[in-house]
């Protein structure tokens, strides 16, 4: 990603579809990293949303914004209903 790109894709003026075009190249290739998975299962345990796409990145926001802006946290439920799954197993 260019330096350009990346300024627009943190423009938090810009569309966030048009955003997530920018980085989605990127993040499909990261996304089964340690990185790329860890945001996906923080997805879900803290917004008990499936992952991080193009399908998904309107609710992440949302709930992001909503959290942030009441300085909340998220749904209790979320939070426990996936702590299992984050567990390693064996």
């Amino acid at each position: 990603l260019s330096d350009q790109g990346l300024a627009r894709a943190r423009d938090s003026s810009k569309d966030l579809l048009e955003r997530w075009q920018l980085v989605e190249p990127y993040w499909e290739a990261a996304r089964t990293t340690g990185y790329g998975r860890s945001l996906d299962l923080a997805a879900a345990a803290l917004y008990d949303i499936d992952g991080v796409s193009r399908k998904t990145i309107g609710p992440l926001n949302e709930a992001f914004v909503a959290c942030s802006s009441t300085r909340t946290t998220p749904p209790s439920g979320a939070r426990r209903s996936k702590r299992a799954k984050l567990s390693r197993t064996t």
